[in-house]
């Protein structure tokens, strides 16, 4: 009877790291999803995959200790957080040019800031410049006077 409650419980946690291996690779999949929606401008800021990553290690660590039952709590917890992050990755909106623009506002204000400053510093040298001209100029008229 112990040696079927044991390879009943072994058949168990071999059904669970199979199950953990397909999530493991769901959850890939949707990881790179949301590189991708991330690199093409979509509006990802509401998707968070790090309770998915806590299932996954807290099933690992069920499995790998034997604890059957908290498996199978952790694995339902992860495949409906699965299910939640995928509903929410594939109804993202593209976040609009103007969204955009206002969100890189101060990369711009600072760029126009910098180019006015280098042209006012520009202008500022050659008043200088012109002063120091007419400046030396006096001093040698005053000196041929002289």
């Amino acid at each position: 009877e112990e040696i079927e409650k044991a390879q009943e419980k072994e058949q168990q946690i071999k059904n669970l790291s199979d199950q953990l291996n397909k999530l493991k690779e769901d959850f890939t999949i949707l990881e790179n999803e949301l590189i991708d929606k991330t690199n093409d401008n979509y509006d990802v800021s509401r998707i968070s995959l790090s309770d998915l990553k806590g299932y996954i290690k807290a099933i690992q660590i069920d499995i790998s200790t034997g604890n059957v039952d908290d498996a199978n709590i952790n694995l339902n917890f992860a495949y409906e957080e699965h299910s939640t992050q995928k509903t929410k990755l594939d109804n993202v909106e593209k976040i609009a040019l103007v969204n955009r623009l206002r969100n890189n506002i101060i990369l711009f204000t600072t760029f126009a800031g910098a180019i006015l400053t280098f042209f006012a510093l520009y202008e500022l040298l050659k008043k200088k410049k012109e002063n120091i001209a007419d400046i030396s100029k006096k001093i040698i008229h005053k000196k041929k006077k002289k």
